[in-house]
């Protein structure tokens, strides 16, 4: 009995080992880690994103030693980001990728004429690349993508009007993503813009953000991650 009992035992042990080598075997077929299944698990049940595997994180706990600042006067203050520059305000950080998403936490608009999220940069110091401009003082109020060359911005390639929207004093967590040409912006998981353009495709240096006129903003936390699915 005790022998019978022993067996069973062991061949539960087997049964369970099979099936975590299977499930091993199919996690890496489709690139999956166990790393990744752990994190899901714990994002879903604590809200805990610092498990994921980023190229950049920044929660403003710290100092801008990770950023270089090239326009106006940025600061953290309470553990947020915070610029109130008159005219251009500029920083960028360095990630070296291609395709990523770039996610901002808790930003919050006090005043002025809004705020862009800058990528796929070259030259920082007059930038090659595009923006994703939250802003409020474009024809009422525009979610936009634009094209930069030295420094210079164009004429949205893509825009969306919305003028009812919360602009002001309120935290919003927006989204970039840049997946070869193709750009989609969200604004609290809600897609408000989308464009292509492929003029600087392979640049791959820097993103960062960007102010002007009179902006008063603040950012809780700034994320460069993969593109989902990858």
């Amino acid at each position: 009995m005790l022998k019978q009992k022993g067996q069973g035992l062991v061949e539960y042990g087997l049964i369970l080992t099979l099936i975590s080598l299977i499930s091993v075997g199919a996690m890496s077929l489709t690139g999956t880690t166990i790393k990744d299944v752990y994190c899901g698990i714990s994002e879903k049940l604590s809200g805990d994103k610092n498990c994921q595997s980023y190229y950049f994180f920044d929660d403003f706990e710290g100092d801008l030693s990770n950023w270089n600042v090239v326009h106006g006067t940025w600061d953290i203050i309470d553990g947020k980001l915070h610029t109130k520059s008159a005219g251009e305000g500029q920083i960028f950080t360095d990630i070296d990728q291609k395709e990523y998403e770039v996610e901002l936490g808790d930003v919050n608009l006090k005043s002025g004429d809004g705020f862009g999220v800058v990528f796929k940069a070259e030259d920082t110091e007059a930038f090659n690349g595009y923006t994703f401009q939250y802003d409020p003082g474009y024809a009422g109020g525009s979610f936009i993508f634009r094209k930069w060359a030295n420094g210079h911005e164009f004429a949205p390639f893509a825009r969306n009007d919305v003028s009812d929207f919360d602009w002001y004093n309120t935290d919003h967590d927006i989204k970039v993503s840049v997946n070869g040409g193709q750009y989609t912006a969200y604004v609290d998981d809600q897609i408000v813009c989308q464009g292509y353009d492929d003029t600087w495709i392979d640049n791959t240096k820097s993103v960062g953000l960007r102010t002007w006129s009179t902006t008063d903003v603040t950012f809780d936390s700034f994320s460069v991650n993969p593109v989902q699915g990858e």
